[in-house]
């Protein structure tokens, strides 16, 4: 039991993303088998990523596909148990089904637990970067695929000190020397080092899209990462950790006096609850001893994991959220300057048949755009009730400035909308209503994310 006004342990979830946008461009890559088109069954294919129909029953049946060398991918949680609410608003409704036009895909998440690749850190390294003893430490990593165009990996780093107080400033260290780490990797195949967490990370997502793609290439990794750390023990004095708190929750690009952190209210008193630009802390131990009465049953364990999970996936939203826009203006951008240089003897049929095949002119892009990304804000209201979700969502947005990234993204879209009501006609009419509806969406997000303030709503 940790000692009265001090932290005894604490859960860091290191996130990278990476794209992965062959779902909605590319579904053509998808790796599959002879026996795909079957139902059911423990066949190695992967091209349900790009069917709406087909996650959907994966996710209903909670279905379970095996990755060679590597493990399985599922759906992210199982949306029908009674404590399960946060991704029920986030799974598939019933689809209407266009002739020729696949449907949007949804932003829910696959996990792909590496079972058969696992990662070692070395403990006297841990110790030298933390700067105090560790009396047990546990670390694990998993992938997560969103079917819209984004991969993340994670590290879950769990560190127990020696001590009867955690040093925060050493958890404060590791936040910038994760690539100072030594991480061993061993699967069936090889056994192997790499110097730096993020190395590590860069295997294990290229060796799972080299699985689910037909000749896989090398993932395209976003620049920085975040870290969510979730402290236990106390209940503590929080003006005694005040700037040490500072300091953690700037994260490694920032100074404690960078006045870009927004905190959150819990429930209890003594929660802490804030996110930054790089980092965000959490600590909900007082609250949920309160509730249980005792510090040694399950449920407070439980309570603090279901919180912190479901903490973390409001943070991650935003967070791909942000590479999403950036991989549809890149991708809008370039067929705009395509079709500022159409060749001489090529058509304009010609050109747009070779940028259907990319998926760029692919209405199920325009679709997944506006009804999956621009619509997780609702979703998360739906999750609970209280809005505090949605304000966890939006307090990430802020602090990354995403209302930017979305006003270009309006007018990059608006644009190649335009083009496709011209260059698809048998498709007018669908896009048509997008181009009405986009720019109202991508308004009410923005609105949102500006007045983005501390506190539920």
């Amino acid at each position: 039991m940790a000692a009265m006004g001090s932290f005894k342990a604490a859960h860091l979830t290191v996130i990278k993303r990476y794209e992965f946008s062959e779902p909605v461009f590319q579904p053509e890559k998808l790796a599959s088998s002879m026996l795909s088109r079957l139902p059911f069954g423990p066949w190695e294919s992967y091209t349900f990523l790009g069917d709406a129909k087909r996650l959907k029953a994966l996710i209903d049946h909670m279905r379970t596909v095996p990755i060679k060398g590597i493990g399985n991918i599922k759906p992210i949680r199982n949306p029908y148990v009674s404590q399960e609410f946060f991704w029920v608003p986030f799974k598939p409704r019933e689809l209407a089904f266009e002739s020729g036009i696949r449907p949007d895909l949804p932003m829910y998440p696959f996990q792909v637990i590496p079972s058969e690749i696992q990662m070692t850190l070395n403990r006297g390294q841990l110790e030298d970067v933390l700067g105090f003893a560790v009396s047990n430490h546990k670390a694990f990593w998993e992938v997560r695929i969103y079917p819209p165009g984004v991969s993340t990996v994670h590290l879950h780093l769990w560190i127990e000190a020696k001590e009867q107080s955690l040093d925060l400033n050493g958890l404060a260290r590791l936040q910038s020397g994760l690539n100072s780490l030594s991480v061993t990797v061993v699967s069936e195949r090889e056994r192997f080092s790499c110097n730096g967490v993020f190395k590590a990370f860069g295997f294990l997502v290229n060796r799972v899209a080299s699985c689910i793609l037909s000749g896989g290439h090398k993932r395209r990794e976003f620049h920085g990462y975040y870290v969510v750390c979730n402290l236990q023990g106390g209940p503590v004095e929080l003006p005694v950790y005040a700037d040490v708190l500072a300091k953690l929750l700037a994260g490694r690009h920032g100074t404690p006096s960078d006045p870009y952190s927004s905190e959150l209210e819990g429930k209890h008193k003594d929660d802490i609850i804030a996110v930054g630009r790089h980092a965000a802390i959490i600590y909900v131990d007082a609250g949920i001893w309160e509730k249980y009465g005792n510090r040694q049953r399950p449920g407070v364990l439980e309570g603090r994991r279901c919180f912190r999970h479901h903490f973390v996936s409001a943070i991650e939203l935003a967070y791909v959220t942000e590479a999403l826009i950036s991989i549809y203006n890149s991708r809008f951008n370039d067929i705009l300057r395509e079709m500022k240089k159409i060749p001489l003897g090529m058509t304009w049929d010609s050109l747009i048949k070779k940028y259907t095949t990319w998926g760029v002119l692919d209405p199920c892009a325009y679709g997944t755009l506006q009804y999956v990304i621009l619509d997780v804000l609702a979703r998360l209201r739906e999750s609970r009730r209280d809005g505090f979700w949605a304000a966890v969502y939006g307090s990430v947005a802020h602090e990354l400035e995403l209302s930017n990234n979305l006003e270009e993204l309006k007018t990059t879209t608006d644009e190649v909308y335009q083009a496709a009501v011209i260059h698809r006609s048998e498709y007018a009419d669908r896009i048509a209503a997008l181009v009405a509806n986009i720019g109202t969406a991508v308004d009410k997000l923005i609105k949102f994310i500006k007045v983005a303030k501390p506190g539920l709503p």
